[in-house]
C-alpha cells in the first residue's frame, strides 16, 4: 500500500511559473497570480528574474 501511494505521488505533475525582468513592465504578473489564484488553480513553484523575480 505503501508503495503504490508513493509512486501515486511522484507521478503527479507540478505547475511552475517563470516571470520575466523589464521594470514597471514586471507589475503586469500580479495579474497572473490573481487569475490563477481566482480560479483556484495551484502553484508549486515560482521564479523569475529582476522585476519577476521580486513579484513572484
Amino acid at each position: 500500500m505503501l508503495f503504490v501511494l508513493c509512486c501515486t505521488q511522484l507521478q503527479a505533475q507540478k505547475i511552475g511559473l517563470v516571470f520575466s525582468g523589464g521594470g514597471a513592465k514586471g507589475l503586469a504578473h500580479i495579474g497572473t497570480l490573481k487569475a490563477l489564484e481566482e480560479n483556484h488553480i495551484p502553484i508549486d513553484y515560482v521564479t523569475g528574474t529582476s522585476m519577476g523575480g521580486i513579484v513572484g
